[in-house]
């Protein structure tokens, strides 16, 4: 008897996490001020969705999609990244 490819499909959890670069809720001066203003947006959005996950006071994006990740190994994360070209476009930037 073969694997039901569509029981396996199912148990699997994709999280999409769409970042819009020129959506900046402030205005930078800095690039790092830019990436800080979507690290803690995207830290905020992540604890929000995944509340049972043990962060550890955690800052670091890569740390907390590991944490998710460890808490249920079968959830994917796919990025959707917009105007990702965006910050060349940008004064502080040049």
């Amino acid at each position: 008897m073969g694997v039901d490819y569509r029981l396996f499909k199912i148990n699997i959890l994709f999280s999409v996490i769409h970042i819009s670069f020129n959506d900046t809720r402030r205005r930078c001066s800095s690039y790092e001020q830019y990436i800080e203003q979507i690290q803690n947006r995207l830290v905020r959005d992540l604890v929000k969705e995944y509340p049972g996950v043990e962060l550890y006071d955690e800052t670091d994006v890569i740390d907390i999609l590991s944490y998710i990740n460890s808490e249920n190994p079968l959830t994917r994360f796919i990025f959707v990244l917009d105007e990702w070209d965006f910050i060349f476009h940008q004064d502080f930037v040049t």
